[in-house]
């Protein structure tokens, strides 16, 4: 099947189909699948591909490798949302030390988004990371991130879009 992939024109569906098989893949055939992953050119498509390959990697270099290689493809996304979306995704796949600069990237990304209902719709994506266990030995203080939160929802124009912002940051703030 690899060997087709690079025959299939859609970008999209080369990842998608690499994504697929990546569950199936090891050793020499992983590591084709991944230089075909990095041969895609849509960085959105080569992030959600190399995340998919993450946690079949089992060496801490080649992981590592990986790890940097996706978040070089995340972070050059130019859509905010679908930036934010594969950050929050990359998040908890971190080193404890990149954890810190994702978030901030990926909070960065949502403030960003310049659609009120997209913004509001990031918010919520982004809003779960706060409640997970490891978050307090990689976030600055809870109510600090809430509070960032808070505000980023409490500046979305369109009503509607802030009120679903604000309530789905309702559980976090009741837990700070």
């Amino acid at each position: 099947i690899l060997e087709h992939i690079p025959a299939i024109m859609a970008e999209y569906r080369q990842s998608r189909l690499l994504a697929a098989l990546a569950p199936f893949l090891e050793g020499a055939r992983l590591d084709r699948a991944v230089a075909l992953a990095l041969d895609i050119l849509d960085p959105y498509d080569r992030s959600t591909t190399l995340i998919a390959f993450l946690p079949h990697v089992t060496s801490s270099e080649g992981r590592a490798a990986l790890l940097d290689q996706a978040l070089a493809a995340a972070r050059a996304i130019t859509d905010h949302y679908d930036r934010a979306a594969a950050l929050a995704t990359l998040w908890p796949l971190a080193a404890p030390d990149q954890q810190p600069g994702i978030r901030r990237s990926a909070l960065a990304a949502v403030a960003n988004i310049e659609d009120d209902y997209d913004r509001a719709s990031g918010i919520a994506v982004f809003a779960p990371l706060l409640a997970t266990d490891s978050a307090p030995s990689v976030l600055p203080p809870e109510s600090q991130v809430l509070r960032d939160a808070l505000l980023s929802a409490a500046q979305i124009a369109d009503s509607a879009a802030r009120a679903a912002a604000l309530e789905r940051l309702i559980p976090f703030w009741l837990e700070a």
